[in-house]
């Protein structure tokens, strides 16, 4: 999937109500990995706990937040 069938996915389901964008961070087990980012420029930002993602496996997206993410972060940072 395209960043923009991603972004727009997650629009459709509600995942984008308090983020402004998706980021690419990488791939497990072949598949994209995006989080959810905040791009504004005010100084305050909410606080929203633990990592969420969007997880590309076999062509659909899922979405993924709390110790797995955190996982799959911490996969992704010993691959750099």
């Amino acid at each position: 999937m395209t960043k923009e069938e991603v972004l727009s996915w997650v629009k459709k389901h509600i995942y984008l109500r308090i983020y402004d964008d998706i980021e690419l961070k990488g791939k497990i087990d072949g598949n994209d990995v995006y989080c959810l980012v905040f791009k504004r420029d005010e100084a305050e930002v909410p606080d929203i706990g633990l990592p969420s993602l969007i997880i590309i496996e076999n062509g659909e997206p899922k979405f993924m937040t709390g110790t797995k993410a955190l996982d799959i972060l911490h996969k992704l940072s010993k691959e750099d």
